[in-house]
């Protein structure tokens, strides 16, 4: 008991990767999902592929910031 309601209790399902759990909220359409992951099934270090994506995006975001700080120090005569 929570607050003077009653949740409901937590449903448990096997996954490839663990383990999740939901609880119904008080709403009928709402829920909390916690997923659980195992180090033994999963790999637990960054994949090669998220670490180049990363290192793009970070790249870009600089691109963009130090152009348009060059672009907000210029000014025209």
């Amino acid at each position: 008991m929570y607050g003077g309601f009653e949740l409901e209790k937590v449903k448990k399902y096997e996954t490839p990767y663990g383990a999740r759990c939901e609880w119904g909220l008080l709403s009928k359409d709402a829920k909390l999902v916690v997923h659980l992951k195992d180090k033994k099934k999963i790999r637990h270090r960054k994949r090669w592929s998220q670490v180049q994506f990363w290192f793009a995006v970070k790249k870009l975001q600089l691109i963009h910031f130090t152009s348009f700080f060059l672009m907000s120090s210029m000014y025209f005569i």
